[in-house]
């Protein structure tokens, strides 16, 4: 049985410059035929090296990790395949992406996305977010308890 190749493509539209970011996908391919998963990672130009991946900012760091993960969630899917000795196809894999796309609601992926960015934000900014997130879960704020 084949299973696909993985690989993060940079600018593959030739978009990127000094002014203006272009995103970075995650390159799955078999048999002539690929798909690309968005990352949610955007640079410049020269912040993009094919080895280290993110390089020249101060988050390069967090920005690779979330790469990482990103390529983890679909080696995951390739090794549940192998493990359940089925083949890759690009139906099972659109189904497995469509499905961790829709987990959990709005509110859920907002206040990780946040989470993930903490350092990027004020203690006191932090704890409104944290409220919020709570008032949300209970409730009072669809009801307009504010």
């Amino acid at each position: 049985m084949k299973y696909p190749n993985l690989r993060f493509v940079f600018d593959r539209r030739n978009t990127a410059s000094k002014e203006k970011k272009a995103p970075v996908y995650l390159e799955v391919a078999l048999c002539s035929k690929r798909r690309d998963v968005p990352t949610g990672v955007k640079l410049y130009q020269d912040e993009c090296d094919n080895k280290k991946k993110v390089i020249n900012r101060s988050d390069a760091y967090s920005l690779n990790v979330q790469l990482d993960e990103v390529m983890n969630e679909v080696r995951k899917f390739i090794i549940s395949l192998q493990e359940a000795n089925e083949s890759f196809s690009f139906e099972k894999f659109d189904v497995y992406m469509k499905g961790t796309e829709n987990e959990g609601s709005f509110l859920d992926f907002m206040f990780d996305q946040i989470k993930s960015r903490k350092e990027a934000y004020e203690k006191d900014y932090i704890k409104k977010i944290h409220t919020t997130n709570s008032m949300f879960k209970k409730g009072r704020a669809s009801n307009g308890s504010f």
